[in-house]
């Protein structure tokens, strides 16, 4: 009877530590646009995903350039000074977005999420190629004040870790 107690014991701390290894994570790194050759280091210090297929989320890192923010700041000052009545953009240095994954497989993730700030509604897209690292995005946003819409579409090429 003892040993069969040890050895039920061991068969647990045995499964209980196996769970920790299979943790599904996906790291891309050094994301940027597929029609550049590489990563700009003169916009963006880092620019990565993080896609856990466990907890199903894919969440996007985007660290900005201390140049690319100082030309973004002087480029929208000119536009306000043109335009006053002209939206003001902002950017942070470091921004993250999480997207919620609707399908996956060996081949492909989709992403989806919505997002409301004020008058504003935007909904995001994406599709990650897990063979080529390709990630295509579209964003819809739409001005509930104005009934206006726009979508923008983009494709990033990013490098597995």
């Amino acid at each position: 009877m003892k040993k069969m107690k040890k050895l039920s014991l061991y068969i647990f701390l045995v499964l209980m530590f196996c769970n920790v290894g299979f943790a599904e994570i996906i790291r891309l790194e050094k994301c940027h646009d597929s029609d550049d050759d590489s990563f700009n280091y003169s916009d963006y210090d880092n620019k990565y995903m993080v896609i856990d297929l466990d907890k199903k989320t894919s969440t996007t890192v985007t660290i900005r350039s201390d140049s690319y923010l100082k030309r973004h700041r002087e480029g929208m000052d000119k536009a306000i000074e043109e335009n006053p009545d002209l939206l003001l953009v902002t950017f942070n240095k470091t921004s993250i977005h999480e997207e919620k994954i609707i399908y996956s497989d060996d081949n492909i993730i989709k992403t989806k999420s919505v997002v409301q700030s004020g008058h504003m509604i935007v909904n995001h897209e994406s599709s990650i190629d897990l063979k080529n690292y390709i990630v295509d995005k579209s964003q819809n946003l739409l001005n509930t004040a104005t009934i206006n819409e726009y979508v923008f579409y983009s494709q990033d090429k990013c490098y597995h870790k």
